[in-house]
C-alpha cells in the first residue's frame, strides 16, 4: 500500500508521538508498503527508507525544540503526486489535516 503519515511534531524532537510515528514508520516499510512523511521541517529527509516531506512550521511557544506545522494545501499536492490513498495520523489535530487532504482530492 501507499501510505502517508501525518504529523504535527517529528524528528529532532523525541517525545511519544516522535516515537509512534517512527515505530508505525519503520514496521509499514518493513512490510513492504510505501510510505511518505508530512512532518514538520527541521528533521530528517528520509527515516527507514521513507521520504519525509518538511512543511513550514513555527516553534511553539515556551517550549523552543518543538515546531509545529499547520495544514497546507502543498501537503494534498505531495499526496497526490505520490498517489497516496491511505492516511495514517499522530494525533487529533492530524486527523482534521488528513480530511483536509483527502477533501481536495
Amino acid at each position: 500500500m501507499r501510505i502517508a503519515i501525518v504529523t504535527e511534531t517529528f524528528l529532532p524532537k523525541i517525545d511519544g508521538i516522535v516515537t509512534m510515528v517512527l515505530r508505525t514508520a519503520e514496521w509499514l516499510k518493513a512490510k513492504g508498503d510505501e510510505v511518505l512523511l508530512l512532518a514538520p521541517e527541521g528533521g530528517p529527509a528520509e527515516v527507514f527508507g521513507a521520504p519525509v516531506i518538511g512543511m513550514p512550521s513555527v516553534r511553539f511557544p515556551y517550549y523552543p525544540e518543538l515546531r509545529v506545522a499547520a495544514p497546507r494545501a502543498s501537503m494534498r499536492r505531495h499526496c497526490r503526486r505520490s498517489s497516496r490513498r491511505f492516511f495514517t495520523c499522530s494525533s487529533r489535530r492530524c486527523r482534521e489535516w488528513a480530511v483536509f487532504i483527502r477533501v481536495g482530492r
